[in-house]
């Protein structure tokens, strides 16, 4: 038996040029003031499910008269969302904050599942609201990477309750001066031989099952 994390075709160095790291074009101030998901909203009923965890996060957003907006080929009726999206680097890059967590929160089950949305959002140089991988601290141990849901949301007993106060004073007070560790952290960490890269590439996951079979 070995433990490898999930790893993403969709973080594919063939995918993500490596040329482009660090080339985030939009200033802080020039981004839209508000938070972008880009998601076709599956549901699930396992117990380690956080699929309702979007939905809940952009309604307190709205709901708080903070800009939201949904974005994904499954429409849904809430009065934020927008259409499907064609360049998600693009979308995304347009806006200060990105809900992107994953689609299970759980500790055995969670544990090392890293995907592509942590990594689009940070390639494409917004802010992600970010809750998901289990051990993400081992993953990203750069905390100014992310804004950590985890300081706002409690998930018990099936049921995710937002914090809805405390994280919009985090988002309504994130300064340029964060966004400037953020995108220092960030560059270190797809920079980094053994960054966010390594643990989300499937190549390498490939390779590693071959290897020990």
């Amino acid at each position: 038996m070995i433990e490898i994390n999930c790893g993403s075709e969709l973080c594919s160095p063939k995918i993500l040029p490596r040329d482009k790291i660090g080339s985030w074009d939009i200033p802080w101030k020039d981004k839209i003031d508000g938070a972008v998901v880009i998601s076709c909203n599956k549901q699930s009923q396992h117990q380690a499910s956080i699929y309702p965890l979007r939905e809940k996060l952009a309604d307190a957003l709205f709901e708080s008269r903070y800009h939201v907006d949904w974005y994904g080929h499954q429409q849904i009726r809430k009065p934020y969302y927008r259409c499907s999206v064609g360049d998600k680097l693009s979308t995304i890059s347009k806006y200060k904050f990105h809900i992107c967590t994953e689609n299970t929160y759980d500790p055995i089950f969670s544990y090392n599942y890293l995907t592509e949305k942590l990594t689009h959002c940070i390639f494409a140089g917004s802010v992600p609201l970010y809750m998901g991988a289990y051990n993400i601290d081992d993953l990203l141990p750069n905390k100014d990477s992310f804004l950590d849901l985890r300081n706002f949301v409690i998930k018990k007993d099936g049921q995710i309750t937002v914090l809805r106060q405390p994280l919009m004073e985090r988002i309504r007070s994130f300064s340029e001066a964060d966004f400037k560790r953020y995108i220092d952290a960030t560059r270190q960490t797809l920079t980094d031989p053994r960054g966010i890269l390594h643990h989300t590439d499937m190549d390498r996951c490939c390779k590693k099952m071959l290897e020990v079979i």
